[in-house]
């Protein structure tokens, strides 16, 4: 599946997004709320977890590019987790260095995978930062809390925001190659809210099957065509510090 941005799709976004979004928080609403862990506040607990769904993410919109060839957009995706990410976790992780020394790691080998990896080796590695990232969640958060449907469902709605957050970055880019790139995020974290939605057990499946998240939008994409990023499309991006000048040079 490839994804490109087009003016009908902004708009059918935008509408979507703002539905999705009320739709979380009615249920937020009407569900129970927890009491925060003693060490992480309720509100960083989200974030937390949230900053993990998004490395999940980057892992998602890498994989697409890479199955699909693209390999200098799946080089931009594997360096965001440790560029964008890394400190949000780290930070939280200050009382847990061994979970937090794993993490860096796995993060710094994902960086420099090679793009031309066959899909089956990717699976293969990036499971294993998933676990990472499952290890890092249960050592701050309890199992009871996470589990909770009213802690999800406030994933969900961080996700979707970070989501639009993303896809306001593409609008404002004046760079047609980071503006895909950072679409590709977008539709990524939509698609990690659908699948932490349809996870939660106790909530009606007629309020879920309401939400329809993002099928319309996986077909309007999936029809699109990427452009490849040229050299000095990829040089621009260095000069702007959106990308490492190392993976120039590999």
């Amino acid at each position: 599946m490839i994804w490109m941005y087009t003016f009908p799709i902004v708009e059918m976004r935008d509408k979507k997004l703002n539905f999705i979004i009320i739709g979380i928080v009615a249920l937020v609403m009407i569900s129970s709320m927890n009491i925060a862990n003693a060490e992480l506040s309720y509100e960083k607990q989200i974030k937390f977890v949230t900053a993990a769904e998004e490395i999940n993410g980057h892992i998602l919109a890498a994989r697409e590019n890479i199955e699909t060839g693209n390999q200098e957009f799946a080089l931009l995706h594997l360096t965001h987790p440790i560029l964008e990410l890394y400190d949000d976790l780290h930070s939280e992780l200050k009382n847990n260095s061994r979970i937090d020394q794993k993490l860096e790691y796995s993060l710094f080998i994902l960086k420099n995978t090679d793009p031309s990896i066959d899909i089956n080796s990717f699976d293969k590695q990036t499971n294993e930062i998933i676990k990472i990232l499952d290890e890092a969640k249960t050592a701050l958060i309890s199992n009871e809390i996470q589990n909770d449907s009213g802690f999800q469902l406030d994933v969900i709605s961080d996700l979707l925001n970070m989501s639009e957050m993303e896809f306001q970055l593409a609008m404002n880019s004046k760079n047609e190659s980071l503006k895909q790139v950072e679409i590709q995020d977008s539709l990524a974290f939509v698609i990690r809210a659908e699948n932490l939605l349809y996870k939660i057990n106790d909530i009606d499946p007629e309020q879920k099957n309401k939400l329809e998240l993002i099928d319309d939008l996986k077909i309007t994409y999936s029809e699109q065509k990427l452009k490849p990023i040229s050299q000095f499309e990829m040089n621009k991006l260095v000069e702007n510090d959106e990308i490492d000048q190392e993976f120039i040079d590999k």
